[in-house]
């Protein structure tokens, strides 16, 4: 990361808890600044966008969901990341944080070097996917039948084709991801069998949260709908499909074709998976 000194802002109605996350930075090279309850936040966001919010999920008048929705629906302050201090023991939790714009989470009680690890990573994942999600404003115009099912299709049939005698999981990763671009998406995907599991995210930042929610849901459901994403699953490959262009397409035709890639997916992958275990 540069040297730039990152600004924090710990939103909590517990003083303890305050003076938890006030004892455990003081010696490091953070701007922290507090708010007692969600509209206090909201009042200080109004005069300094800090790069990291710090916040507790249960509050009363305003909860921290709620505050962390109503953050993210502000144009100015959408992009601040976002790590609630809570339980977020249960699934139910984390899809409830990550729906509402969380990006990571951490257990109370906690230790102060789980804490620095986590803003640390936090601050220097925000700043690459920052980089690297620039979309080419020229390439979101140019591509306004994307989402038409019948290209799509040809998408998805040509990287069957071309991908059938992958052999690399990294390689399989990334033409996937290619893929699942071209057609107006980004992806998340976990393959996972009996002797391994592993993620890759769309902008090769770890996106902790996101991953948990989709460990939590392998087993529930071919099909899951997470907020305006949805989750795909097949014997070893789950796929988080998020679409990134605001583009009118065919609801029905197009989870039809994301669950066809899904299959093919899954099918490369277990021939890699059979061919390494010659």
């Amino acid at each position: 990361m540069s040297t730039k000194r990152f600004s924090i802002l710990s939103i909590d109605d517990e003083e303890i808890s305050q003076s938890i996350v006030e004892e455990f930075l003081k010696n490091e090279p953070y701007e922290v600044s507090f708010a007692s309850s969600g509209h206090e936040a909201l009042t200080k966001l109004k005069d300094h966008k800090p790069d990291l919010i710090l916040l507790d999920i249960k509050m009363p008048d305003m909860d921290g969901l709620e505050v962390c929705e109503q953050i993210k629906n502000k144009l100015h302050y959408h992009d601040i990341p976002i790590v609630f201090l809570s339980g977020l023991s249960s699934a139910e939790e984390r899809v409830a944080g990550y729906n509402a714009g969380g990006v990571d989470y951490i257990t109370k009680p906690y230790e102060a070097n789980e804490l620095l690890s986590k803003i640390k990573n936090t601050l220097l994942n925000d700043q690459l996917a920052k980089e690297r999600n620039k979309i080419d404003v020229e390439f979101a115009h140019s591509v306004t039948d994307l989402m038409n099912s019948q290209y799509q299709l040809e998408i998805i049939l040509n990287f069957i084709k071309d991908n059938i005698r992958v052999n690399q999981l990294d390689l399989l990763a990334k033409q996937v991801r290619q893929c699942i671009n071209s057609m107006g998406f980004t992806s998340t995907m976990h393959f996972h069998d009996n002797n391994e599991e592993m993620t890759y995210f769309h902008d090769d930042v770890a996106h902790p949260l996101e991953a948990s929610i989709i460990k939590d849901n392998i087993n529930a459901g071919h099909y899951v709908s997470i907020n305006e994403n949805c989750l795909i699953n097949t014997n070893n490959v789950s796929i988080l499909y998020k679409p990134y262009l605001e583009l009118e397409f065919n609801h029905d035709k197009t989870l039809e074709n994301l669950k066809l890639l899904s299959l093919g997916v899954s099918i490369i992958y277990e021939c890699i998976q059979y061919k390494l275990g010659q």
